[in-house]
């Protein structure tokens, strides 16, 4: 088993420094041909014209509809997957939206890493 993150802003920073040097957007870049390795495709598959192809239809979305759409993806799986006897997460939310975006965007740093290291994100290798 790989060793477990740590979970703090120095520790994730250390893990790839030259990540530093990227652009916002060659960063999202990462987070994609990582995403598109990490659901078992072959680097072959992952070449981005392969995946634009595949996915062109959401380039119609603006940005507000694709974080609606990743939302709905995290909560269609947890209504599914998680055993709540009341899931209603958008009476869940009324505290968190009042703080920042950065400090929301924290919250889900820190819950992506916990997740990793407890398994219930990214749990299985790879094949």
């Amino acid at each position: 088993m790989a060793e477990a993150l740590t979970c703090t802003p120095a520790g994730l920073l250390e893990i790839e420094p030259c990540l530093r040097c990227l652009s916002e957007k060659q960063l999202k870049s990462v987070i994609a041909q990582v995403l598109c390795l990490v659901v078992g495709a072959g680097r072959d598959e992952c070449d981005p014209a392969t995946l634009l192809n595949a996915y062109k239809c959401y380039e119609c979305m603006s940005d507000h509809q694709m974080l609606e759409a990743i939302a709905a993806m995290l909560i269609a799986w947890a209504q599914t997957n998680i055993q709540l006897e009341d899931f209603h997460v958008l009476e869940d939310i009324a505290c968190t939206t009042c703080l920042s975006p950065k400090q929301i965007m924290a919250i889900i740093i820190g819950l992506l890493c916990d997740g990793v290291n407890n398994g219930a994100i990214l749990c299985a290798p790879v094949p």
